[in-house]
């Protein structure tokens, strides 16, 4: 028989029996897949002498013949033709039946994507031939918060400057549900756009274990105007003498503050 073929999202993380509903064929049971009353065969088609196919030729031009093998039209195929009579009421004479059948599926924890998962025996019956199989193939579902990369996922936090500059304990909700809590001790800078790992916090092996966890920082930072002209100038006092903007040494381009014939231009925000 063919396999059968289907196209599914599943659960990556954590895993699960998950049930699946799909149509599939069967060999007819009122007729034991002849196709006739009974059982009955049928008698052998006279147009292709029971073997299914019949040979036509084909003139290509001059003295060239092409030899063409088809299914027979008489009996389709199949090398015997019943009688009206002893067609089978159940299949009408296709010796197969379309079924639905309910299946219980066993999904991995971290299984991958495109990855296939084979049912034996659990694909579409024709007569005479071995049962196909079922043949699931993986499809991942978009998450609103984590991109997995092999075994490692990969997600993104904002924070406050405040919280950028000296520490925080924010709490991620995994893909199971459980609740996270990322820390980053009181002291220690956050940089913008910076990359923290989690060790163990990503997708489950198969062989045991977990791959890591990749947070991208984002620093959320205050607008001038929620903080007004007084805290503004408050805040310059209090960075003036921590300034850590990479300043170029004298002679090559870069700022030039004491420069009198200095071209100053606006900057605009283009994002």
């Amino acid at each position: 028989g063919t396999d059968v073929l289907i196209r599914n999202p599943f659960p990556f993380y954590s895993g699960r029996e998950k049930t699946l509903r799909l149509q599939r064929t069967r060999v007819c049971g009122s007729c034991s897949g002849t196709g006739g009353k009974g059982g009955r065969e049928g008698a052998v088609c006279a147009g292709c002498d029971g073997q299914g196919v019949v040979v036509r030729l084909r003139q290509l031009g001059g003295r060239m013949v092409q030899q063409l093998r088809m299914r027979c039209p008489e009996c389709s195929g199949e090398g015997r033709v019943l009688a009206p009579a002893d067609v089978c009421a159940n299949c009408d004479g296709r010796r197969i039946v379309l079924e639905t059948a309910t299946l219980a599926v066993t999904i991995e924890p971290g299984v991958a994507q495109g990855e296939q998962i084979v049912l034996r025996g659990e694909g579409n019956e024709q007569p005479g031939l071995r049962t196909g199989d079922l043949l699931l193939v993986v499809r991942e579902r978009p998450h609103a918060l984590f991109q997995r990369q092999g075994d490692d996922l990969i997600s993104r936090m904002s924070v406050s400057l405040r919280e950028a500059l000296v520490g925080f304990e924010l709490p991620l909700r995994r893909l199971d549900g459980r609740t996270l809590r990322l820390r980053v001790p009181r002291g220690r800078l956050t940089k913008p756009a910076s990359i923290k790992r989690v060790a163990g916090e990503g997708m489950p092996r198969r062989g045991g274990g977990h791959g890591d966890l990749y947070v991208r920082m984002e620093v959320e930072l205050p607008s001038p105007q929620t903080l007004g002209e007084e805290k503004l100038a408050e805040l310059e006092r209090l960075l003036v003498d921590v300034e850590c903007a990479a300043r170029l040494p004298g002679g090559e381009a870069g700022p030039a503050a004491d420069d009198e014939d200095a071209i100053v231009r606006e900057l605009e925000d283009v994002q």
